[in-house]
Order: structure tokens, then C-alpha cells, then sequence
């Protein structure tokens, strides 16, 4: 039987990314997170240009899960500290991204791979 489109690329997924559920929000609207689960990934950086007269290039993510996930447009993900920035101690930090949209990956048989389009929080 033919493997599916996710399990041939699988060697192409070679980061892990964490996402915590959005559980809801408390009395002050803070979003209340879930339990973080590592998910395996691709992460491609890119970048927007805004318009108007005051221009500005913005960072931007796009993480291909390696498996299909249901993932909330609210929903948080920490990219691997590789794409954060320095603290005081020049350790390297994770950093959170905002997800932009959610869009699925699908072949003959059904959804095989989440992707999330982020920008950096």
C-alpha cells in the first residue's frame, strides 16, 4: 500500500514546536494555556511588508506540523530558542509566536499536516 505524503517527507520535519491549548480566559481576559505538547515540524521564516507611508517588514513563521493537529487561532507556540533572541545571561530564549491563520494539508485520503502562519508575539 502507498505511504502517504506526510510519512515520505517525514525527514523534512527536523524541528520540534510547543503548543498550548487555549483553555478559556479569566476574570481579567488573560487566556488561561493548556499543557504544552511538542509537536514535530518545519519551521520557514519569511517577512511582510506593510503598506502606507510608514513601511514596516515584520517577521513572520510558517509551521508545518508533521501530523494533523486541531489547532485554535488563540491557541500559544513556542518556536525552538534558535529563533528568539539573547537574555541578559546570552542564553538564547524560546520565543512565542501569534497565530495568524490555521490552514490544513490534505491528501486523496484526508488531512495530513497542520500549518500555522505566525508572526513573532
Amino acid at each position: 500500500m502507498a505511504q502517504r505524503l506526510a510519512q515520505r517527507l517525514v525527514h523534512l520535519f527536523s524541528q520540534t514546536v510547543e503548543i498550548q491549548a487555549w483553555n478559556g480566559q479569566d476574570q481579567y481576559g488573560q487566556a488561561i494555556p493548556g499543557t504544552k505538547i511538542a509537536y514535530k515540524a518545519r519551521i520557514e521564516r519569511g517577512a511582510i511588508k506593510t503598506s502606507g507611508q510608514n513601511q514596516v517588514l515584520v517577521s513572520t513563521h510558517k509551521i508545518i506540523l508533521a501530523e494533523p493537529v486541531l489547532v485554535d487561532p488563540r491557541d500559544l507556540v513556542t518556536l525552538p530558542a534558535a529563533y528568539g533572541t539573547r537574555n541578559a545571561d546570552g542564553v538564547m530564549e524560546a520565543p512565542q509566536a501569534t497565530i495568524l491563520e490555521v490552514s490544513q494539508l490534505s491528501d486523496a485520503r484526508g488531512h495530513i499536516s497542520t500549518v500555522l502562519h505566525c508572526g513573532r508575539s
